[in-house]
């Protein structure tokens, strides 16, 4: 039956969910039709669905019904990701109530289909007004986007994901539920999730690249406006404790040192948005380099790269007046691999710490030598 092929399809769907661990609003966005054709079939199997088929038809919609009971369940657990918000998080409590209890009773249409479930199941849709739900979602979300308690991407990585998971789960229910209805508005869940996908996108906009550099930016300079009294270590350390302390995933090389300009004295490249340089501030210069990569790379990768850094020691640096372009020839002739280079002549006192890495990762650093014997420090951030 055609019913059977829009039921395997959501179970499909669900496990692939569960597979990754939540509702995922990217997936269910595809699949709309086929959970309005699964309300549509629990519906129609109350008084048209033929004994041959009945059996085979509860064995699936039950199955169905199982992974949403987990994937419900996946969902409440989430809800400590909105403590903390410009919103109370009692607000945001009683949504995630109330998606777990319509979700309850839309199980309850699955593992008993019958004309009372399913009436129940409506009459709580409308009494909750499921439709607000979503909007009211929205809404509190956007209002919270700029909450002081998000701007460390582990936070706010954490809440987008659980939002992503909440509004997925009351559309899901709100595609169910026009699908079991006569003549039901089939539009709605697409447009209803037109507005969702136009708030993860701009979720999307506040967690990537220019969020923690915004974020680390301000960190730094407050640092180094606050602090003139620090020599660079006291700083380097102040800045390696705070940015541990704000992001567990990454990995960071924080360089402090004296307020120099670019050119005869430092020399940069890299991929910009994975590295800030705060000039001329408090008497000092900050660079700080971010990456994820370093953790995940293996022995092998992380020996060699080690290596080619090692091999720029002496004679590789030439004697020039101007440095500038210079760590871009590094990363392409001597250190592949590399999402920041930077060389720093020794003589401005630059302080090098390792955040989140054990030893001197996320790469390697040295003190290298120009045909001149000057000295430079040399650092090479992994990509």
């Amino acid at each position: 039956m055609i019913y059977f092929q829009a039921i395997d399809k959501s179970i499909d769907l669900t496990t692939q969910f569960l597979n990754n661990g939540q509702f995922q609003f990217e997936l269910l966005n595809e699949n709309l039709n086929t959970i309005l054709e699964v309300g549509d079939a629990v519906n129609t199997s109350v008084t048209c669905m033929t004994a041959e088929h009945y059996e085979e038809f509860t064995t699936k919609i039950s199955k169905l019904a199982y992974n949403i009971e987990q994937l419900s369940n996946k969902t409440r657990d989430l809800a400590v990701y909105f403590k903390e918000l410009r919103t109370p998080f009692s607000v945001y409590a009683e949504l995630f109530r109330s998606a777990n209890s319509l979700s309850r009773l839309m199980q309850d249409t699955m593992f008993y289909p019958n004309a009372k479930c399913i009436y129940d199941f409506q009459e709580a849709c409308r009494r909750n007004s499921l439709l607000n739900s979503i909007l009211n979602v929205i809404n509190l979300v956007e209002h919270d986007l700029n909450s002081d308690s998000l701007k460390f991407s582990d936070d706010f990585n954490n809440w987008k994901n659980a939002v992503n998971a909440l509004l997925t789960q009351f559309l899901f229910i709100n595609s169910y539920f026009w699908g079991t209805q006569y003549n039901g508005n089939w539009d709605e869940p697409n447009k209803l999730g037109s507005k969702i996908g136009d708030l993860l996108r701009k979720m999307d906009g506040g967690s990537g690249s220019e969020h923690w550099k915004k974020t680390v930016e301000e960190l730094v300079q407050r640092t180094q406006d606050n602090n003139e009294h620090l020599d660079n270590s006291q700083k380097a350390d102040l800045l390696r404790t705070t940015l541990g302390n704000m992001f567990k995933n990454d990995s960071f090389y924080v360089v402090v040192f004296n307020d120099c300009d670019f050119g005869k004295n430092l020399a940069c490249d890299g991929i910009d948005n994975h590295y800030i340089c705060s000039m001329k501030r408090g008497l000092c210069n900050v660079i700080v380099y971010r990456t994820r990569e370093w953790k995940r790379a293996n022995q092998y990768e992380r020996t060699n790269f080690v290596n080619r850094v090692e091999a720029c020691r002496n004679g590789v640096v030439p004697w020039w007046a101007d440095y500038t372009g210079f760590p871009g020839i590094l990363k392409n002739d001597h250190i592949q691999n590399t999402g920041f280079v930077g060389l720093i002549r020794k003589d401005q006192n630059p302080q090098v710490r390792s955040v989140n890495c054990e030893n001197d990762g996320p790469g390697y650093w040295i003190t290298a030598r120009n045909k001149a014997g000057e000295e430079f420090i040399l650092i090479a951030g992994h990509k």
